[in-house]
């Protein structure tokens, strides 16, 4: 969860975010569908390593995925201003 804060999304507002983060355990049917979902482009699914996340979505100098200011919170479970 976030302090109160201003929102970047609408002017005059304050807001606080939360989110919940659930650990999933895939059957094996499930997990064989996951990970086609890796070699395959899937609308709307993106696989992203710990170090892109943590580097907001940057990959290298010409390339960058846009990501939720939360996605960075999943692994470091507080949050950063």
């Amino acid at each position: 969860m976030t302090p109160i804060k201003k929102s970047e999304k609408w002017k005059n507002c304050l807001e606080i975010l939360s989110y919940d983060v659930f650990d999933i355990i895939p059957s094996a049917e499930q997990e064989e569908i996951l990970k086609k979902t890796q070699s395959n482009n899937v609308k709307g699914i993106v696989w992203l390593d710990e170090s892109i996340i943590l580097n907001n979505g940057v990959i290298n100098k010409e390339e960058e995925v846009k990501i939720g200011h939360h996605t960075k919170w999943t692994i470091e479970m507080k949050h950063s201003k």
